[in-house]
């Protein structure tokens, strides 16, 4: 009986280490799934991140563009103003009629 027994424990251990290797093997396939998924979701995840700073680069190139656009409208349009008030002030002193001094 202790024969069998031992042929018993014996065929027993052989069937646990079986099903343990596959197990493991198993276990190293979706471990290696799941890397693989990590890496491509890193690529994605990068290559929109470069795609959005590009984006925000160029829109931030361009609001820069138009505000100094805008800035120079300013400018130039308070330069066209003081000229205009200027001449508005030496005809209105041309025209006026001398004031008599104390």
């Amino acid at each position: 009986m202790s024969e069998r027994l031992a042929a018993s424990a014996q065929q027993s251990a052989g069937l646990l280490a079986t099903q343990t290797d596959a197990l493991q093997d198993r276990l190293n396939a979706v471990i290696g799934a799941i890397g693989d998924h990590s890496d491509e979701i890193s690529g994605r995840l990068a290559a929109t991140a470069q795609q959005s700073a590009g984006l925000l680069a160029t829109q931030t190139d361009a609001l820069a563009d138009r505000l100094n656009a805008a800035i120079s409208a300013l400018g130039d349009h308070s330069d066209e103003i003081s000229r205009r008030l200027s001449a508005s002030a030496r005809e209105s002193a041309m025209s006026s009629p001398a004031r008599p001094t104390r």
